[in-house]
């Protein structure tokens, strides 16, 4: 998962530290449980006509 300095410095507990990795937990799992949607070409090509391309 994704790290941030503003979040590992001296400044943030480490209940905040763990915030960020639970949110980045449920985004990866949501991402996992979603990518045939996600990354059909189907949506490709919708998301591409809406762009105007």
């Amino acid at each position: 998962l994704l790290r941030s300095k503003q979040i590992e410095s001296a400044c943030f507990s480490g209940t905040a530290a763990f915030m960020e990795v639970r949110i980045q937990s449920v985004v990866v799992e949501f991402i996992l449980n979603h990518v045939d949607v996600l990354f059909s070409s189907k949506l490709s090509s919708v998301i591409r006509d809406g762009a105007g391309v």
